[in-house]
Order: structure tokens, then C-alpha cells, then sequence
């Protein structure tokens, strides 16, 4: 059984069109939507005698749609906090809520990052999203 998450209904709707993917809406930043994830999917797992193998967290959003026009050098705190809400907290409370599930089927956390978390360009609206992904990388080698 696989679960993709997704953040929009109508994705939902044509991921279960295809009968493989079992959709959950999903909003990694808010605590809420992880909450009824951990709930919906591990007592469908516990229902049907499953265990669940893995999480792969793949969340991610590079917060250019509000920087791309800024004609400064600094980007300002508010689009950090959007940015490291899905792509470093949203991860490290999905992981966080799912691991009592991983624990009982020896399961795996997969992080997706970027180039972007090895590399940094000196292009300021971009900055948000390197910080983040950089925090990917550092989180990822502590909880090897």
C-alpha cells in the first residue's frame, strides 16, 4: 500500500482516480494535518494488518513566488518562517509523528533535499530556500 500526501483536494481526487495511490491531504505545516495523517493512516495499517515501511519526506516549496520581484538583498524574516515551516519543521513533524509507527516495522525516514543544501549561489530571494535545504542536509546526517 502506498500514501501520497498532497495539499489540494482536487490532487487528492485524481490521485485516487488512478486506484494505485492512496491520497491523504496533507499540509506538513500544520500540526493539525499531521496529526489526522498519523491517525487516518495507522489505523488503516493496524485495520488491514499492515505495518507502515517508510516515510519519505519529499514536502517542499521554495517561497520564490513571493521573492522573485524583491528588489533588496535581504529577504525578510516572513518568508523564511514560510519556507522553513514546510521544508524544516513540516519534516521534522512528520517524522516525528510517524516514528512510533516506523518503530514497530523497523522502518525508514527518507529525506528528500536539494543541490541547493550542498551549494549556496549569492542570489538573495533564493535564500530562504538554501537556508532550508541546508538544514535538510544538517538534520538528515544527525539522524543517521
Amino acid at each position: 500500500v502506498v500514501y501520497g500526501t498532497v495539499r489540494k483536494q482536487a490532487d487528492a481526487d485524481a490521485l485516487a482516480a488512478g486506484g494505485v495511490i492512496r491520497p491523504v491531504v496533507l499540509d506538513v505545516s500544520r500540526p493539525e494535518d499531521v496529526t489526522a495523517a498519523v491517525d487516518r493512516i495507522g489505523g488503516e495499517l493496524r485495520a488491514e494488518g499492515r505495518r507502515l515501511s517508510a516515510v519519505v519526506n519529499n514536502a517542499g516549496l521554495t517561497g520564490m513566488d513571493r521573492t522573485r520581484l524583491l528588489k533588496t538583498e535581504v529577504v525578510g524574516a516572513e518568508h523564511y518562517e514560510r519556507v522553513f515551516n514546510t521544508n524544516v519543521m513540516g519534516m521534522v513533524q512528520v517524522t516525528e509523528a510517524f516514528l512510533p509507527l516506523l518503530k514497530v516495522a523497523s522502518g525508514r525516514v527518507v529525506n528528500i533535499g536539494s543541490y541547493f543544501g550542498s551549494f549556496a549561489p549569492g542570489i538573495p530571494p533564493f535564500a530562504p530556500y538554501i537556508a532550508s535545504k541546508h538544514a535538510v542536509e544538517g538534520l538528515t546526517d544527525v539522524w543517521r
